[in-house]
Formats: structure tokens, sequence, C-alpha cells
């Protein structure tokens, strides 16, 4: 009891120096910790005596309003690590064996629209989608990269595969298999090969998916049109995308004359 658990945890950030702190299996208790943000460390003290081999829990609510890092957590990364000072058998710091991905695509989503690869797309108009992201963890074939896309306008449902302009190493293969369904305006990639952490990503994918723009336009970065992806090294929930191009309208109006 009283003995510290040093948790360092890189990356993550703490708005305050203290943390309220539930332990589910050590009586339900509720504790206040302190946070040393110079050295990524959360101290936590034990509120009670814990024998050898008694598997212990501590819970950080989402009210101490903790960040996830930037950049995401990698699957078992080794730089989130446990030690302690306990007296009966002090242990140095030593990676957390097991700890959940959390991707991230930091400020690389990037949506543009043309007729056909080149030029601007305009309201109502069919039109070629270019994806840029660059993820920070590895992704795996078969992994599904989702846009949500309101007030697009598409066949009920329509696929095809495509090849990304920068996953040009598949031996010949189409590197991407790309769906579109028009009951959630949602487009799906599904990764045909592998990319590498930090390798910027860029598809094309043709108006011959048959989606068109708004007939309402879009504005610059608008947060409705989001991105998200399964990735099995780092999932990403709906997150708006960073840039997006503003796509302007004219409303019908009636011209009367004047004699």
């Amino acid at each position: 009891r009283n003995e510290t658990l040093s948790i360092q945890l890189p990356g993550f950030v703490f708005p305050k120096l203290h943390v309220d702190v539930h332990w589910p299996l050590q009586g339900d208790r509720s504790t206040v910790e302190t946070v040393v943000p110079e050295a990524n460390l959360l101290l936590v003290r034990m509120p009670v005596d814990v024998s050898a081999n008694t598997r212990c829990s501590i819970l950080i609510p989402a009210s101490n309003g903790v960040l996830l890092p930037y950049v995401g957590v990698r699957v078992n990364d080794p730089v989130l690590r446990i030690s302690t000072n306990a007296e009966d058998g002090p242990s140095p710091m030593t990676p957390i064996m097991k700890s959940q991905p959390v991707g991230s695509f930091t400020a690389s989503t990037k949506l543009t629209f043309s007729p056909e690869g080149r030029g601007v797309g305009r309201a109502d108009g069919l039109v070629s989608i270019q994806l840029y992201f660059t993820p920070q963890m590895p992704m795996q074939d078969g992994d599904e990269i989702t846009l949500k896309l309101p007030n697009f306008k598409g066949p009920a449902s329509q696929s095809l595969v495509v090849q990304s302009h920068i996953l040009d190493d598949n031996n010949g293969r189409p590197s991407l298999f790309v769906s579109w369904t028009q009951a959630t305006s949602s487009l799906s990639l599904t990764l045909q090969q592998t990319l590498s952490a930090k390798r910027e990503f860029i598809a094309l994918i043709p108006t011959d998916l048959g989606i068109s723009l708004p007939a309402q336009g879009l504005r610059a970065n608008q947060k409705e049109l989001t991105i998200s992806t399964n990735a099995a090294l780092g999932p990403i929930p709906p997150t708006s995308m960073v840039s997006t191009p503003a796509v302007g309208y004219f409303e019908k109006t009636d011209r009367k004359s004047v004699v």
C-alpha cells in the first residue's frame, strides 16, 4: 500500500496535474493521482495491499480530459512503459505487453473533385474524386477506408477496382476495391495490398463510379465530409477531412422583363 506505479505515456496530453483514478478490481476505490508532464509520467499510488499474482485494474475516466497522442498509438507500442518502487520487488521501466492500437492520419487528409482527373468540379456535376492521406500506422491488405459524403449523388450501389497512384508495387494487381452506397452516401476503399506507415496514399476514383457533387455545392473544408478506417493496426473513427474545396452554385431565380 502507498507504493507507486510509474506509467510512462509519451504523447498523451493531460490537461491537469492531477487526475481521478478508479480501481475496479480493488474494491472500486477512487483516488487522485499525479501527472509529471515533462517526463510523460502518471504516478499512481496503490490504495490497498495487493498480494502477489493478484490482477489490478486502473481506469482513468474520460472526464479527466486526457487526449491520445496526435500520431495515434501503435499496437503493443514499446514506448508505453510501467515501473514500480515496490519494497518487495522493485521493477525498472518495462514495456507494457499489450496495448490497443489507435490510428491517425494527422492533418494529411485531402479531397479534390474534377470532371475527369483535371479541371474543377461543379455543383450537381459528375466528378472524379482524388483522395490523399498519410497514415501514421501500417495498413494491411483488406483494411477499409470509408468516406461519408452527405448529399453526393450516385447509383444505388456501384463498385470497381482501381490502381492507386502510389501503390504501384503490386505486380499489376489492382490495389483498391472501391464501392459506393447511395443509402448511406458512403464511398468505401478496400486495400488489396499493404501500405507502410507514414507513406502518402493517393487514389483517383474515376467518373465511372457515377458520383456527382451536391446540387447545393460545398463549403471549403466542410466538416460533414468525414474519413474513417477499420485498419487492424490502428482504427480511426469518422473524422472531418482536413482539406476539401469550396464548390459554389447559383439558386434558380425568375427573370422578369420591365417594359
